[in-house]
């Protein structure tokens, strides 16, 4: 009797195992162990894009390749067939050169393995086939599925590694040619760099990074029709159109202690550099670059500038809250399109390392078509960035009061606000998503779906009954699906992975890997699941 192609994935993994337990004489051979690393990667997540759970009740990887047709799923059975195959094959052949094979807990554990130099081309060859065997598996997916699952191993590789093990994963993914995973792999690198670079500072070793991007202020000449509180239009030297974001400071931040100063200095030099053309970026990632960063002393702000995207007219885009106004109501399948894309973009975000803190329509540039003057809602970007800050263990805010108050509170957590705030965790991003992604489905910015009127204070907290009713109306108007992913994202906060006073880094790490991968698969996932 033929084996299921669940009792075929699992065999899969299993025998996946042994090169996991491995051990190397020698830097290149771990190198391919980083290679099999992302190839049972890359089969992990496309058995879970296709319904493999490890609950029996809940895994729906058989009927859901049965529905895609008989030679769909003949050709997944042979597949994952020969990919089990060949794994026990080429663990038969190594086994020979392991110290102790006991089998004890798994028939596929192998302590002490070393692989042999002479066995190098059969090594490449049983690579080279295991991501021929995956490239075929994920070709069977929709395009724009396809191009998800690659995402979402880049993010799974990348969150789940640090230190020297990304270097390993950025050599072996550009060897793949797997550009996602390098780029975010290096992403998340750099500012690993830039945290070494803050520790060095402070014990007075020589800079691991090149000079700061710290501009002239003198040379922008600001715009007074394009400006606001948040962001300024501006020609730099004379020649260039930038937009300049604005984080503003107390004085006393900078008149403090030295390490307060130096505190508040890294974050924003750290920032501009991450956000800069000389940090690669993976596809989807909808940031815009940063040319530098500058002191206006006498408004006691710092100014981000960001290059205007390729091609992109001469000036200021329209913000997400502007056009609820301005623009009618665009289809379904574009609003369906502009939700998975900034979800995506925050998603890229969370897996380097980073938290951004001020979701909101007001924070969502669109700008407009050279060709059409329409906006172009297919490529939303993030802006806001001024209080984003690592989401370390022992990360937080500088000045978390000043953030508060230069952000629009409605979009933020109940927990994080008031006299007494917790501590500001990723969570909290997932929250202010779900309000932006609920004024998406309606189009309405969110003052106006809770029905705030022009005398209701601005501290005055959201009126979560009434969002809970415009939520519970979402089915008619956008479908069941993407109703459930704002119920997701406004449940998902609630204390998430907070740093307890009895937790370890550890048990804090795992529990932020684990929200991590359910922020993929119930909020990505799904909106891509939205049909219009």
């Amino acid at each position: 009797m033929a084996l299921s192609a669940v009792a075929l994935f699992i065999e899969c993994l299993k025998a996946y195992k042994l090169f996991s337990a491995a051990h190397y004489i020698n830097s290149d051979l771990k190198t391919f162990k980083t290679k099999f690393q992302i190839e049972e990667t890359r089969l992990t997540q496309w058995g879970f894009y296709w319904g493999y759970r490890s609950s029996p009740g809940e895994c729906t990887l058989d009927a859901t390749i049965d529905s895609a047709g008989q030679n769909v799923a003949s050709t997944v059975r042979l597949t994952l067939q020969q990919i089990s195959t060949l794994l026990k094959k080429y663990a038969a052949v190594s086994a020979r050169y392991d110290g102790d094979n006991s089998s004890s807990g798994s028939a596929y554990t192998y302590r002490g393995m070393v692989w042999a130099l002479k066995d190098r081309a059969a090594l490449e060859l049983t690579i080279q086939n295991l991501t021929d065997f995956n490239n075929g598996l994920h070709q069977l997916l929709p395009k724009k599925s396809e191009e998800s699952l690659a995402q979402v191993v880049a993010c799974t590789l990348t969150r789940d590694n640090d230190g020297s093990d990304l270097d390993d994963i950025i050599a072996a993914a550009a060897s793949l040619q797997y550009a996602d995973a390098a780029k975010l792999a290096r992403f998340k690198k750099a500012y690993q760099m830039l945290t070494l670079a803050e520790e060095q500072q402070h014990l007075h070793y020589p800079p691991v990074l090149s000079a700061p991007l710290l501009l002239d202020a003198s040379l922008f000449k600001l715009s007074t029709r394009y400006s606001s509180t948040d962001r300024t239009f501006a020609k730099f030297d004379s020649s260039q159109y930038v937009i300049i974001e604005w984080r503003s400071y107390h004085a006393s931040m900078l008149s403090g202690s030295q390490t307060a100063q130096i505190t508040l200095r890294n974050r924003v030099s750290h920032l501009a550099e991450l956000m800069s053309r000389r940090t690669q970026r993976p596809e989807g990632f909808n940031i815009l670059t940063c040319k530098g960063y500058f002191d206006q002393i006498s408004s006691e702000r710092f100014g981000f500038v960001y290059d205007l995207p390729p091609n992109s007219p001469c000036s200021m885009p329209y913000t997400l809250h502007q056009l609820f106004a301005e623009s009618s109501m665009p289809p379904l399948g574009t609003r369906f399109g502009l939700a998975l894309s900034l979800s995506r973009t925050l998603n890229l975000l969370h897996t380097s390392g980073w938290l951004h803190k001020s979701i909101r329509s007001n924070n969502i540039a669109i700008f407009q078509a050279a060709e059409t003057n329409r906006p172009e809602f297919e490529r939303p970007y993030l802006l806001g960035f001024g209080f984003s800050r690592p989401d370390g263990y022992g990360e937080a805010t500088f000045g978390e009061q000043s953030a508060v108050a230069s952000t629009n509170q409605l979009y933020r957590h109940p927990e994080v606000q008031g006299q007494q705030p917790r501590r500001y965790v990723a969570g909290d991003d997932l929250y202010s998503l779900g309000l932006l992604l609920l004024e998406i489905a309606l189009w309405m910015p969110l003052a106006e779906i809770e029905g705030r009127g022009e005398t209701t204070s601005s501290q005055a907290p959201l009126n979560m009954t009434k969002i809970k009713a415009a939520v519970s109306g979402l089915p008619r108007r956008v479908g069941t699906i993407y109703k459930e992913v704002v119920e997701k994202c406004l449940n998902f906060s609630g204390g998430t992975h907070q740093v307890m006073s009895d937790q370890s880094a550890a048990e804090w790490s795992a529990e932020r890997l684990r929200n991590q991968n359910s922020f993929y698969w119930d909020v990505v996932k799904k909106l891509e699941e939205c049909r219009a």
